[in-house]
């Protein structure tokens, strides 16, 4: 595959394709690319599709129309490493439910695997919030290409007990994006830094977060954790509402 910089953005057929290569700032101090980097990569790769059709953040804004993620899920045979350049292929496998399923599949310059994607989205108004039906939606909807990435479902990420308390989490200026709430990056950053000492630097073999409530500036999070043999589930309320519930699975 060819590529003429880092910054490089463009459409084979259906595919969208983007190449990064990751800096120091993002990476742990193992050289691994953390969790909420990529996250926030797959995210941004699901809009620069939409952007390169057209049909951007700008484009929905016009129309009172707001793309956000529900759920993502990875799948993780390799991390990027610091300084190597990754090329992302982006595509979407369906539209049901009112979601559109995003596939992304991250792979190095030689073409290895190194983690699959699905994150799934929905359209809402942004005035009433409600969830936009198709006939309602105010952009192209996009021809789906039903190969998988090779990510898990993006299931729901449910409590099998009681979960410990971990306190709260004041939501800060720099969480807030261009849609005026918490980035999705910024809830992996969050769950990460909650982990145990001997389990942060380890890499998951899968990871999943569910968003269920805009997390709004100013809003508290109060935290909880639950933990198996080889899972940490982290859960997030707002005013006893959950907004959202991830899964580090080792």
């Amino acid at each position: 595959m060819i590529y003429r910089s880092h910054t490089d953005r463009w459409n084979e057929g259906n595919v969208f394709y983007r190449v990064k290569t990751f800096c120091y700032n993002e990476s742990d101090r193992n050289d691994n690319v953390y969790l909420h980097a990529l996250i926030g990569v797959f995210s941004e790769i699901v809009s620069d599709r939409e952007r390169f059709a057209g049909e951007g953040f700008e484009f929905f804004a016009k129309h009172g129309q707001a793309t956000l993620a529900t759920r993502t899920s990875l799948g993780i045979n390799r991390l990027p490493r610091a300084n190597e350049t990754v090329i992302f292929k982006a595509w979407v496998s369906s539209y049901k439910d009112m979601r559109m399923y995003n596939e992304v599949q991250a792979l190095s310059v030689d073409g290895e695997l190194l983690v699959s994607c699905l994150l799934t989205s929905r359209t809402i108004d942004t005035k009433t919030l409600e969830v936009i039906r198709p006939e309602s939606f105010a952009g192209t909807l996009p021809v789906t290409d039903e190969r998988r990435s090779g990510a898990p479902e993006c299931s729901k990420v449910v409590a099998k007990g009681e979960p410990e308390p971990l306190g709260s989490y004041a939501v800060r200026y720099c969480d807030i994006d261009t849609h005026g709430n918490m980035n999705n990056s910024r809830y992996t950053e969050l769950v990460t830094n909650l982990l145990p000492e001997d389990t942060v630097c380890r890499i998951p073999r899968e990871y999943v977060i569910n968003h269920t409530r805009r997390v709004l500036p100013g809003d508290t999070i109060e935290l909880f954790r639950e933990r198996e043999e080889n899972a940490y589930r982290t859960f997030g309320f707002v005013e006893g509402n959950q907004c959202f519930a991830s899964e580090h699975r080792f």
